[in-house]
C-alpha cells in the first residue's frame, strides 16, 4: 500500500508539488479523478499523470535518486517537450540517462553551459529557492569593452525589465575588456542579458561555467553528462542548511571576487557533432 502523494514523489516531484497538483488539478486513479493526496493505492492500481499511465507496482520499488551534471549545447531548448518540434535537452540526453529526470536552472536557447539533471524533486526545490543563495557563475562576452563604472553598477545591482532590482553580483573582467565572469545568487528569466542591457551592452556569448560547488570543467564538451556522487549532494545540502553558502555568497558580493578558472571559455563549441 502507498499513498498517492508518495507515488507522485517517486516520479520525481517534491512533496509540496505532489500535494498541490492533486489538490488543484486532481490525478486519475484507475480512470477516476481524485483530489486526495493521502488516497491509498494498491500495487494493482494505476495513476495517470500528464496523460501517461504509471502502474503502482512499478512505483513501490525502492526509488533511487539520481543526479547528473550536463553541458547544455548552444541552440537547444531547456524544456522537456516543445509543441513546435524544436530540439530540446530531452533529444540530446536520450539514450544517455535511463531515469525520468528534469532540469535545475533553466538556460535559454542561445545560452550554453552547466545544468543539473535529477529525479529528486526535494533537492530541485531546495536548489531553486532564493533563500538557498546558490551561486552561479557565467562567462559573458559583450560587443564592446565594459567600463569600470559599468562593472560597479552591475555589482551593486541594477533595475531590469519589469522593474526588478537585482541583488549584488560579483564581476571580474578578463584580459579582453569585453570578456567578463559574473557570479549571481538568483536566476530570473534572461537576467544576465537584461543586466548588461541596462548598462548599455549587448551580450554576444553567454555560458554558465559553475553552479553551486560544480564546475563546467567536469563536463567540458557540449552534450557531456557526468553522474554526481550522492555524497556530494548531501555535502552541499548541509552547506545550504547551515547557511555557509549564504555567508560565502554575501562576502564575495562585497568585493571578495571569486577565483574562477577561465581558460578556453571563449574557445567554445556550439554543438557536439557526436551527439546521437
Amino acid at each position: 500500500m502507498i499513498k498517492l502523494q508518495k507515488a507522485l514523489q517517486n516520479l520525481g516531484m517534491s512533496r509540496r508539488k505532489a500535494c498541490d497538483i492533486v489538490k488543484s488539478n486532481g490525478v486519475k486513479i484507475n480512470g477516476k479523478i481524485s483530489y486526495e493526496p493521502w488516497a491509498d493505492l494498491k500495487e494493482t492500481d494505476y495513476i495517470e499523470v500528464d496523460n501517461k499511465k504509471f502502474f503502482i507496482s512499478d512505483l513501490v520499488e525502492e526509488f533511487e535518486k539520481k543526479y547528473y551534471l550536463y553541458h547544455k549545447p548552444y541552440g537547444i531548448l531547456t524544456t522537456m517537450k516543445d509543441d513546435f518540434g524544436r530540439e530540446t535537452i530531452v533529444d540530446d540526453i536520450k539514450g544517455k540517462i535511463k531515469e525520468n529526470v528534469f532540469y535545475i536552472g533553466r538556460l535559454d536557447k542561445n545560452t550554453s553551459g552547466l545544468l543539473l539533471l535529477t529525479n529528486d524533486g526535494d533537492f530541485a526545490n531546495l536548489m531553486s529557492k532564493p533563500s538557498s543563495n546558490v551561486k552561479k557563475s557565467y562567462y559573458v562576452m559583450t560587443e564592446e569593452d565594459i567600463k569600470a563604472e559599468e562593472v560597479s553598477k552591475l555589482e551593486n545591482g541594477v533595475t531590469i525589465e519589469g522593474g526588478i532590482k537585482t541583488k549584488p553580483a560579483s564581476l571580474k573582467t578578463l584580459k579582453k575588456k569585453n570578456e567578463i565572469i559574473i557570479t549571481i545568487t538568483e536566476g530570473k528569466k534572461r537576467q544576465i542579458r537584461y543586466m548588461f542591457k541596462e548598462v548599455g551592452h549587448k551580450v554576444k556569448v553567454l555560458k554558465r561555467i559553475s553552479f553551486g560547488i560544480w564546475n563546467l570543467r567536469d563536463v567540458p564538451n557540449p552534450g557531456d553528462i557526468k553522474e554526481i556522487e550522492p555524497i556530494k549532494i548531501k555535502e552541499f545540502i548541509k552547506i545550504i542548511k547551515r547557511g555557509d553558502n549564504k555567508s560565502e555568497s554575501t562576502n564575495s558580493m562585497r568585493g571578495k571576487r571569486d577565483k574562477v578558472k577561465t581558460t578556453n571559455f571563449n574557445k567554445r563549441k556550439t554543438f557536439n557533432t557526436n551527439r546521437k
